[in-house]
């Protein structure tokens, strides 16, 4: 495979195949000395290359090349949230049968967004064979609320901490994991308020700090960064080098937002272009649009109703919408990956979105 390595290998001399870290984890849990195990691993080369190029007006900016195997290739895929909502059902071949159709859907990387569950090996060893690259994230979203009479804010960020490095540790060895997320969407609050109803923005900027140091002190081999809402302005403070490697942003023009005609879609390149400004080195973690392969019309701009509530998603605004996008996302060189959320309707029990009811 272009990506893969699935010939059987004998490996002599290689280097300790854990963080040093986690030596002294082991031991601090009481036990003494290694833990053998037999496993399958692969072994791969995965390069990020920084090449000049002209931007649009001119300028000379760095673009972003990923090089598998010596292999050139641009980073694109989805969004993985738990492949069933019955874990009864959760089946290694209901895995497998889920990545080989992406891979088969020509995408080579998959996001493990933070809110749903935390995956199985099944998951990360099929895509270790299918050459699939994947980002992975500890469950640190939407809430870092200022109230701390509703919740012990030392206790929740020191519990960040440790999901971060039980993931890291966990999952150091497979070599489709390639990014280390550290949170999703922070200051897109429950209506519920279970912090309060502001953001602690200081909290976040000192805790993503302290994160992002922990993650490279346990594998300095991987790049580091969190899915955003606001291109940052909920948090200006943060800096790429001292909080992030890579800044990505949840996007949905022609969604949830410029939603009103197929030339809104089309504004995702001005997004790219406001987010480039924000960080030289950036991702696109969520974009999409809901799209009823049973719903069609000759006039999707004027009977579909994007966005949420019971409302109607016809095929061809979807198509418009991705199309509009893979456009822009075709132009922007200097983007490390993009990974989709809405590629079709996905039931949710709150909106039964798209004449579509919800077991979840």
């Amino acid at each position: 495979r272009e990506n893969a390595l699935s010939k059987g290998a004998s490996v002599g001399r290689a280097r300790t195949p854990y963080p040093p870290s986690e030596a002294s984890f082991a031991k601090q849990s009481g036990y003494r000395g290694a833990v053998p195990q037999r496993r399958r691993i692969g072994l791969r080369k995965l390069e990020v290359l920084n090449e000049r190029t002209l931007s649009k007006d001119g300028k000379e900016e760095l673009s972003l090349v990923f090089r598998v195997n010596n292999r050139r290739l641009f980073m694109k895929g989805a969004n993985w949230i738990p492949c069933d909502a019955y874990e009864n059902r959760q089946t290694p071949a209901r895995y497998r049968d889920l990545l080989e159709s992406a891979r088969a859907a020509n995408m080579n990387m998959l996001r493990v967004w933070g809110g749903g569950q935390y995956e199985r090996d099944v998951f990360y060893d099929t895509c270790d064979e299918l050459g699939l690259v994947v980002q992975t994230e500890i469950p640190w979203v939407n809430e870092c609320g200022t109230d701390t009479t509703l919740y012990s804010q030392p206790a929740y960020t020191a519990n960040l901490h440790q999901q971060l490095r039980e993931m890291i540790v966990n999952h150091y060895n497979h070599p489709s994991v390639v990014f280390w997320g550290l949170w999703n969407e922070l200051g897109n609050i429950d209506g519920s308020h279970p912090q309060g109803a502001k953001l602690d923005a200081q909290c976040v900027v000192a805790t993503t700090r302290s994160l992002y140091e922990l993650a490279h002190r346990l594998d300095s081999t991987r790049s580091v960064g969190f899915a955003d809402a606001s291109f940052g302005m909920r948090t200006p403070e943060l800096r790429q080098g001292e909080h992030f490697d890579y800044f990505a942003f949840n996007a949905y023009n022609g969604w949830y937002s410029n939603c009103k005609t197929p030339e809104g879609a089309a504004k995702f390149s001005a997004t790219l272009d406001r987010l480039h400004q924000r960080a030289p080195i950036t991702a696109i973690t969520e974009y999409g649009s809901g799209s009823n392969p049973y719903c069609h019309s000759l006039q999707p701009e004027l009977t579909t109703k994007p966005s949420v509530g019971g409302a109607r998603h016809d095929e061809e605004w979807g198509n418009i919408v991705h199309e509009r996008h893979l456009q822009a996302l075709e132009s922007a060189p200097w983007l490390q990956f993009s990974t989709g959320w809405i590629l079709f309707d996905f039931a949710v029990g709150a909106r039964h979105e798209g004449y579509m009811l919800s077991d979840n």
